[in-house]
């Protein structure tokens, strides 16, 4: 095949999603220095080398049309692999057409595999093999090609040579012997895939590292900074979770040979796990620079569109390779896959129909069309898939991972600790599949609260707190949901399981497989992950869980209302504003900017300032951005717009056929529409230059006033502020400090309420107001206060005291005395 890699990528099979393997910062540090426009280390050749060598050197390097306009006597062999590398399959075959040695026969079988005519690959490996039995690039190859051909018992027994002619043993007997790289990387890949596809990982670990070893050896001894051994020794960890080292070996790789087609298809691969679709880009433009018609290009654009959410866009270079090859099965799985998120299942079991006539058993097309119903969250359809893919190949730990996430993200934790068990006995040292399950298995043992509604899950042997925090939950919930479900008019059918865990790295795992994400909580569907919203260092700290609480379950509704097909963008829309919380001064602020400044997201770019953010503020604005979108299309066309919409998605349409559909405009139509009506509402916001130059001004006197604590001539620059732009909270913070030294207290209250509603994390404002609002006889006002106080910081006794002593005072009995026994309950854990 074109390169010895090791995994799943050896047999056509796509590479696992491991983006949760590292966090996606440093990811993204590190791989942006692996773009394809670095110089190569051996960009010139030594002037040493005569004329046929040079072609040699050049082909190494990846400069591979000098091989072919080389004049000199350069061999067949090397102007049909330079060929080959840039998809001139006839004309590489041609020159092969009297191959006789071990190494042109082995290229004859590439060539021909890699148009998908496995027979004639098999038939020329075979007479490598005959050839010479001791090789072991034939051998290797030989059984690379029986797996791309869906024979995995002819590849078992291929492989099985090197286990019986002690390989490994040899090697660790008399390591100087093996001086080959080409050899090593081939062993080495073969040991590999004899242990994956005959299971024997499962009892025997250790092997991996023998694997890793020679392939180490490969590149830092027999040959140093072999390519191939560096790709096939980052494929070996990317399978495994570990991007960390992948990343260092594709870099390694690429450094010495920037256009090697195989680091840059694994490379393509590493962006797309990470959403990083301009990168992808780049990669596949480098392909193209090697080869117009690269295969690997047209299918890395062919699932960067799909993971965009353009199905029909991903169809064209798709079909482009298809044309070329019609029996390549990695193209007519993503075409399916299309289909499949294009709700074309018709044409989707078609195309496995013909799949299943190509290779009875294969496994690979339906891999990734369980993929990509996985991303967009059809969970069932996707495990069904993936469920026949474990089935067909049942030594793929990917696949077993992938099902398992989907039975995480589902709800279905037994099910998927079944499948991560099993895909741990196959991979002990994969590190998604480790994560995963001693999560899983933790939370086995966590508490239960039912309501009508919810399940609420808790670790009880972490801290008291959660369990009250749970309890708290299971009183409210129902009344929340009654309200989210009637203004979505859809209710789920099954309990929402509210998952409460106790550290935020629990969290993360469960989310996504990685120990930090930037979040205190996430939505699956069916499933509320949350963190405990508490202060103890292992936690992003308190916060009003009730009101994030909101907003995930109002995912819950929209996801299902929408049969999981709602825009990502439009969700997180619709739950900002369900919050029922006005707009904070940061959001306004990143709006003001994006909007002075022309920095709006598009209407089809917004879903990817969540996805992918190109700068830190990119996702608070995109969920800011996001709620005005929704507020702008009401004001222009009513509540029930965003009934009409939410249609629009359970139906499939992508935004731009949604607005063409309902509005008839294009999505630039609608993106200047936006941005004008953006430009008004933040001049109504006091963002505009005048205003801002005014409240300046008034802001400096208040504060100078301040010093010369002239109380009354400070209040009334601040007040005059707050109405220049009243949804700033300065003039807001400094007035309620300086009511209180004038002790005009109900208004010292009213700011301070004003404040609490602005801030998820911050519940002092709500239980300085409440306290106020009890001095000066405004006992439900208190009560308002001192509930937002608790759902604030429920761990803190002092505001449960405080709203036990607002319901007193407001005459409320039945809520004081449940109210009066929480607060026993807290001292006692605080004792």
């Amino acid at each position: 095949m074109r390169a010895l890699l090791l995994s799943s990528t050896l047999a056509g099979l796509c590479l696992s999603t491991t983006a949760s393997a590292l966090p996606i910062d440093a990811a993204g540090r590190m791989i942006a220095r692996l773009m394809p426009e670095q110089r190569s280390e051996n960009a010139s050749p030594p002037a040493y080398l005569d004329e046929a060598a040079v072609a040699a050197f050049d082909l190494e390097a990846g400069h591979v049309r000098r091989v072919i306009w080389n004049d000199a006597d350069v061999s067949p062999r090397l102007r049909a692999a330079a060929l080959l590398r840039l998809g001139n399959h006839e004309a590489a075959v041609d020159l092969m057409a009297d191959a006789g040695t071990v190494d042109e026969l082995v290229l004859l079988g590439e060539v021909e595999a890699d148009r998908g005519r496995y027979a004639d690959a098999i038939d020329a490996l075979l007479r490598a093999v005959d050839f010479d039995s001791t090789s072991f690039v034939a051998r290797a190859a030989l059984g690379q090609t029986y797996e791309a051909a869906g024979d995995i018992e002819a590849a078992i027994e291929t492989y099985r040579w090197f286990d019986d002619a002690r390989i490994l043993p040899r090697f660790y007997q008399n390591r100087d012997a093996f001086t080959d790289a080409d050899e090593l990387v081939a062993a080495a890949t073969s040991i590999d895939r004899l242990a994956t596809l005959s299971l024997e990982y499962a009892t025997n670990p250790d092997l991996q590292d023998d694997v890793l070893t020679m392939l180490i050896y490969a590149y830092d001894v027999a040959d140093r900074g072999h390519v191939k051994a560096r790709v096939a020794a980052a494929s070996f960890a990317y399978d495994r979770s570990d991007a960390k080292a992948a990343f260092e070996d594709v870099a390694a790789a690429l450094t010495r040979r920037p256009n090697d087609a195989d680091a840059l298809a694994l490379l393509g691969q590493m962006h797309l796990d990470r959403f990083g679709f301009a990168e992808a880009a780049a990669v596949s433009a480098a392909l193209r620079k090697v080869d117009p018609a690269s295969r690997e290009a047209d299918l890395l654009d062919g699932r960067s569109l799909m993971l965009q959410r353009q199905p029909d866009r991903a169809e064209a270079p798709i079909v482009r390779q298809l044309r070329r090859d019609p029996n390549d099965v990695r193209a007519l799985g993503l075409l399916a896959a299309s289909r499949a998120m294009r709700l074309d299942q018709a044409g989707a079991d078609a195309l496995l129909a013909r799949v299943d006539e190509l290779r009875p058993d294969d496994a690979v097309a339906r891999y990734q069309i369980g993929e990509q119903l996985a991303i967009t969250r059809q969970y069932d359809r996707a495990a069904d898939l993936l469920a026949d893919v474990v089935e067909r190949a049942p030594w793929w730990t990917a696949a077993r991972n992938k099902l398992a996430n989907v039975y995480v993200q589902a709800g279905e934790e037994r099910q998927a600790i079944v499948e991560l068990r099993r895909a741990r006995d196959l991979d002990p040292f994969n590190a998604e599949t480790a994560n995963y399950l001693q999560l899983l298995e933790e939370m086995a043992g966590y508490g239960a609260q039912e309501t009508m509604h919810f399940i609420v899950r808790h670790d009880p042997d972490v801290d008291p707190g959660d369990a009250l925090v749970a309890d708290l939950m299971a009183a409210w919930l129902d009344e929340m949901h009654d309200d989210v479900a009637s203004g979505f008019d859809w209710e789920p059918d099954r309990p929402t399981e509210i998952q409460v865990f106790p550290t935020h790295d629990r969290f993360s795992v469960r989310v996504a497989g990685d120990p930090y994400i930037g979040t205190v909580g996430a939505c699956t569907g069916p499933v509320i992950a949350l963190v405990a919203p508490r202060d103890n260092g292992e936690t992003l700290g308190s916060f009003d869980w009730a009101r994030v609480m909101r907003h995930e379950y109002i995912h819950t509704v929209t996801l299902g209302a929408t049969d999981n097909r709602i825009w990502h963008w439009y969700t997180e829309g619709l739950a900002v504003r369900g919050e029922d919380a006005p707009i904070s001064q940061s959001q306004l602020n990143l709006l003001a900017g994006a909007t002075l400044n022309g920095g709006l997201f598009g209407i089809e770019d917004l879903t990817w300032g969540f996805v992918r953010p190109r700068k830190p503020t990119d996702r608070s604005q995109a969920y800011a951005q996001s709620w005005m979108v929704c507020e702008y299309l009401v004001e222009l066309h009513g509540e029930e717009v965003l009934a009409d919409l939410i249609d629009a998605c359970r139906r499939g349409l992508t935004e731009r056929q949604a607005l063409a559909d309902l509005f008839d405009l294009s999505p630039s139509e609608f993106d200047e529409a936006f941005a004008v009506w953006m430009q008004e509402r933040v001049a109504s916001w006091g963002h505009d230059a005048e205003t801002s130059r005014a409240y300046a001004e008034q802001m400096r006197a208040g504060e100078q006033a301040v010093r010369q604590r002239d109380w009354p001539t400070a209040a009334a620059a601040f007040e005059l502020a707050a109405e220049l732009r009243p949804f700033d909270e300065g003039p807001s913070r400094r007035l309620a400090g300086i009511y209180l030294v004038q002790e005009r207290l109900a208004d010292a209250a009213d700011r301070l309420s004003w404040l609490a509603v602005r801030t998820t994390t911050d519940s002092r404002f709500a239980t300085r107001a409440a306290g106020l609002w009890l001095r000066v006889d405004e006992p439900e006002r208190a009560v308002e206060m001192a509930q937002l106080a608790v759902f604030g910081n429920s761990y803190d006794l002092a505001n449960h005291e405080l709203l036990l002593a607002a319901h007193e005072a407001a005459g409320n009995t039945e809520a004081a005395d449940a109210q009066r026994a929480i607060v026993e309950r807290v001292r006692a854990f605080e004792d």
